[in-house]
């Protein structure tokens, strides 16, 4: 008989036993650690609420209680990481969290400051240089002189308090990309 997953996914064929043997003949479970994707993954999002699902939590904290590190991996930027879902996860780490935000582009620790908000602390960043920059407003510029206005530039600052700002060359589609982007509307980022 196949096993079921938490997500209620049936696992294929001889996949426990697999799992078994690894922690059998690694040093997983003396050194190992974990890197999750966090969207449909360690997060789930049901009529536009994020939220952790309680088998996932259970699991998490059973981690944390063994002293398993774990590292969020997310597309994500730091302050949708943390108005989502950032305060629940450290309830339940209790601890610093090593976060990889964007792709690798900034990476750092969810964690509390001295006012017991939770904050990103950031560790190594990769940001654009000036010719990635250049190059990609160069693009952008040619669209824009091919008279094509269907364009949305996202740019996520450096300081991870400002959030996400997206530009729009259409002024009268400021109010749809702030209702569609509620990300960037919470930081009131929209350009025109």
């Amino acid at each position: 008989m196949d096993s079921v997953s938490t997500s209620g996914a049936v696992l294929g064929e001889g996949v426990e036993d697999k799992l078994r043997e690894f922690l059998l003949k690694s040093s997983f479970m003396a050194h190992g650690g974990i890197v999750t994707d966090l969207d449909g993954t360690a997060v789930h999002e049901d009529q536009g609420r994020i939220y952790i699902p309680k088998p996932v939590e259970l699991a998490l904290k059973e981690l944390y209680d063994l002293g398993r590190p774990l590292i969020l991996n997310s597309l994500r930027f730091p302050l949708s990481v943390l108005r989502t879902f950032g305060k629940d996860w450290h309830s339940i780490s209790n601890a610093p969290i090593p976060t990889v935000t964007m792709n690798g582009s900034q990476m750092g620790f969810v964690t509390k400051n001295e006012k017991d908000e939770i904050v990103f602390e950031e560790t190594a960043a990769f940001p654009l240089n000036e010719k990635e920059i250049i190059e990609t407003l160069q693009i952008v510029e040619k669209l824009l002189n091919d008279n094509i206005r269907e364009i949305l530039v996202f740019y996520y600052p450096r300081d991870w308090r400002m959030g996400e700002i997206i530009w729009t060359p259409v002024a009268e589609k400021v109010l749809h990309v702030k209702e569609k982007y509620t990300s960037a509307l919470k930081s009131g980022h929209i350009l025109e």
